[in-house]
């Protein structure tokens, strides 16, 4: 059984970002394969109704795509239900159907009309109006063009005005007003899925910014630690001036987590791993063990321990300070052997 055909609403970043209706079939991952059709040609045009088969010639581009932007039929991409014909295109349909009913008794032969007794008299229908035509220079065309004026014809006791008529006048239905209407709608609800995209970038715009600003109100104008300090420390001369800078300033504590879970990490022991490198220095690391055991200083009771598990904790927040001692532990237990590394 073949799969379904679908049509997907995507955007074209490398294009202005262009939206397009393509065939679900072209989309591979965040790519779209695009024939080599020229634009807007019935080929290229055919080729999306149609819904073709991609080639492995075909080119790629990279696309983004909406929210339930895919759809069963071509005709309705971006539109769902067809709305309902409007009040004043009705009114069209029965205006034309009137004009029909009038010109058909106007063209025929005769007509009867019914006495009140029952009885028909037949008359002849009226000869048709008496028209005459003259050609009118207009100004502001570099031609001439044919327009109906008011003429009285000598043999005809009636005068008549015409509208204006030219030669490429071409007469608009009401099948060709429902059908632009058809496509300003579709144009809008396409419009509608850019707006939607681009105001849910100005979210996630607008809550980074708070975020940053409540930062800032914070702390202040508390100094970055990598301008505070010459890190990574090496010493316990260092070390101690680390400590007592963050015991005796709450407000540059709280920025400096910010600060170093800047840092990143795509899992805890990653995160400790580069916060680690950037706080202190491999070989001095090796002098300490996570609960002070095997002749070795304590790292759980120093300022710098807090600051690597509220960090890792602001970027992960899922992580519990149980998880991050985990991994604290297993960082400092592999110092030594890093610091050796970096020596050979």
């Amino acid at each position: 059984m073949s799969a379904k055909v679908t049509w997907s609403v995507i955007k074209f970043p490398e294009d202005n970002d262009a939206v397009e209706a393509v065939p679900s079939r072209w989309l591979v991952g965040n790519k779209c394969k695009w024939p080599p059709y020229p634009p807007n040609s019935k080929k290229l045009i055919e080729a999306i109704e149609k819904s073709e088969m991609p080639s492995e010639t075909w080119q790629e581009f990279t696309i983004i795509p909406f929210r339930n932007n895919i759809y069963d039929d071509y005709e309705a991409v971006s539109l769902p239900d067809p709305p309902p014909e409007p009040a004043f295109i009705q009114k069209l349909i029965n205006n034309v159907e009137d004009s029909s009913s009038l010109q058909g008794a106007i063209d025929s032969d005769s007509y009867q009309d019914i006495n009140p007794n029952g009885s028909s008299s037949k008359f002849m229908a009226p000869s048709p109006i008496c028209r005459k035509t003259q050609k009118v220079r207009n100004d502001q065309q570099p031609t001439y063009i044919e327009v109906q004026q008011p003429m009285l014809d000598k043999n005809c006791d009636k005068t008549v005005v015409h509208t204006l008529e030219t030669p490429n006048q071409k007469e608009i239905g009401v099948k060709d007003v429902y059908n632009l209407l058809l496509r300003l709608t579709r144009k809008q609800e396409l419009l509608q899925l850019v707006v939607t995209d681009i105001k849910e970038s100005l979210i996630k715009m607008e809550t980074v910014l708070l975020r940053n600003h409540q930062v800032d109100v914070e702390t202040g104008d508390a100094e970055s630690i990598s301008l505070k300090f010459n890190l990574p420390i090496d010493g316990v001369e260092k070390l101690k001036e680390f400590e007592a800078y963050f015991i005796e300033n709450e407000k540059a504590f709280k920025k400096a987590v910010h600060e170093v879970s800047q840092l990143g990490g795509k899992h805890l022991y990653d995160f400790i791993y580069r916060a680690g490198r950037t706080l202190i220095t491999n070989s001095f690391a090796s002098k300490f063990s996570y609960l002070g055991k095997r002749q070795k200083e304590s790292f759980k009771i120093l300022k710098m321990n807090n600051l690597l598990i509220e960090s890792a904790m602001h970027l992960h927040k899922q992580a519990t300070v149980k998880d991050v001692e985990v991994e604290i532990s297993k960082w400092l237990k592999r110092a030594a052997e890093r610091a050796k590394n970096e020596k050979e």
